[in-house]
């Protein structure tokens, strides 16, 4: 027993006083003064997983063509959430969705979505229409994700994310998993080099500017080893991006990057 009331001690020790005991709440990021992700130019797989060790996230420029982007935002705006094909897919896939979707959704569909009830969440596209497979194992993500997860590289899922107007993405920060949750003093320690597990690939189909709901991401966040707390804004002095993307754009982001949970607009995530 001494050694565990040692041992906790010490982690206790380690993580300090809690960050919201001690600091003042940072007011939430606008767009107005917040700069954007840039994008990251460099195509290479090596490049890429780079990136990810390092920041977490790289925005990639022109993956497909915005011809595809439009026709695949059209098909994705006909669609209606419904039917129950696919739930048992989620339950296994992404247990933590399927207990928020009601029954007799489609693939765990998610409608009245959000703070403001003004988004939907469509799952597994791919059973819906082929033309999503485009979007499966385009150049250089494929390459990067082989290289990135190894063996072990298999699609999760494929969602489409559909907000509406009037929707509410002003929600705090998350983590979508944190699979090692370490004191943050041993996570960020540079001798630490945590896998990649998890990452998402939001594939923009239409052009996102800052009135359109953006995308945000604190980079290097994933190496805080914890979720965010709420009104928790930033990470060791870096502040939130917000992604200024273009229709065929993609970005990436390991498991562990903090980002708001409802900033997708009219996306397709794999």
């Amino acid at each position: 027993m001494e050694h565990r009331r040692r041992l906790r001690a010490t982690l206790a020790h380690l993580r300090g006083p809690s960050a919201a005991a001690t600091e003042a709440p940072e007011p939430p990021p606008t767009t107005a003064e917040a700069p954007t992700l840039p994008y990251h130019e460099d195509h290479s797989p090596e490049s890429i997983v780079e990136a990810l060790k390092t920041t977490g996230c790289a925005l990639l420029k022109g993956v497909f063509s915005k011809e595809d982007a439009a026709r695949l935002a059209a098909e994705l705006a006909g669609y209606e959430p419904g039917g129950e094909a696919g739930r048992e897919d989620l339950m296994r896939s992404d247990p933590v969705l399927a207990d928020l979707a009601r029954p007799g959704q489609l693939g765990g569909d998610l409608v009245d979505w959000g703070a403001s009830g003004s988004a939907e969440l469509l799952c597994t596209l791919f059973q819906r229409d082929p033309c999503w497979l485009q979007l499966v194992d385009p150049s250089p993500v494929i390459e990067a994700m082989d290289m990135a997860l190894g063996e072990a590289c298999h699609l999760v899922n494929q969602k489409g994310w559909r907000n509406h107007p009037g929707h509410n993405a002003h929600g705090s920060f998350h983590a979508d998993e944190i699979f090692v949750e370490l004191p943050e003093e041993l996570a960020a320690d540079p001798r630490y080099v945590p896998a990649i597990h998890i990452v998402t690939a939001l594939n923009y189909l239409v052009d996102i500017d800052s009135e359109l709901c953006p995308t945000w991401v604190i980079p290097e966040s994933f190496r805080s080893g914890r979720r965010p707390q709420g009104g928790e804004w930033s990470w060791r002095g870096n502040t939130p991006l917000w992604v200024e993307a273009k229709a065929g754009d993609t970005l990436l982001f390991r498991s562990e990057v903090r980002a708001p949970r409802e900033s997708f607009l009219l996306c397709c995530g794999v």
